[in-house]
């Protein structure tokens, strides 16, 4: 009869063993939870990066005033050496969407709007997400279009608009009607805020 030397794991064996690959697991998710937290973040930053161009690129197609030409550039608001009208009109002081801009329920009609700064507002799922910083405008479609929108949902959306004379980054109103900064912001599910600037010129 041939007798086997081999035997099994003793029940404290089986425990530190068990103990011993809680304490690696718990290490490794450790080091690995903040990588993947932060690869998230790269993705949502791109994507946030991408509406912000759609946005920007909507925004800057339109004119630097209400009371700017809106078809061709033909005079500038505040502008003294035009002789295509005359007198000039001044451009606005008050900024923000103007009359028939908005729906009854505070929302951009984007067919209608034709300056920068009628995009000033909030874009969210909900009137509730938005800070109160800028009014809510209603659903991210209501400023990109639907098939854009779709992308992104869970997205928060601010547009604001100031005088930046100056080109200092920040609101310059001393000789109002040369610059206009808009600033949008993008919160995108739980990362943000992600900021994108650009310059709309009287031109």
């Amino acid at each position: 009869m041939i007798v086997s030397n081999q035997r099994g794991f003793t029940l404290i064996e089986a425990l530190l063993a068990i103990v011993i690959l809680a304490i690696a697991m718990a290490m490794m998710i450790t080091v690995m939870f903040p990588q993947a937290r932060e690869s998230g973040e790269i993705h949502y930053q791109a994507r946030s990066a991408a509406l912000a161009n759609a946005v920007l690129s909507e925004v800057l197609a339109r004119s630097f005033d209400e009371n700017s030409d809106h078809n061709g550039g033909n005079y500038r608001c505040g502008d003294t050496g035009s002789n295509v009208i005359t007198p000039v009109p001044a451009c606005k002081t008050t900024l923000g969407p103007d009359s028939g801009e908005l729906d009854p329920n505070g929302g951009l009609i984007r067919d209608v709007v034709n300056d920068v700064d009628d995009y000033i507002g909030c874009w969210a799922d909900k009137a509730s997400d938005c800070d109160g910083l800028e009014p809510y405008r209603g659903k991210l479609n209501n400023v990109v279009g639907s098939d854009i929108a779709l992308d992104y949902p869970h997205f928060r959306l601010n547009i604001s608009v100031v005088y930046d004379n100056g080109l200092t980054g920040g609101e310059d109103i001393a000789g109002k009607g040369l610059h206009k900064l808009v600033t949008t912001t993008i919160w995108a599910s739980r990362f943000g805020p992600y900021e994108y600037k650009a310059y709309r010129s009287n031109y």
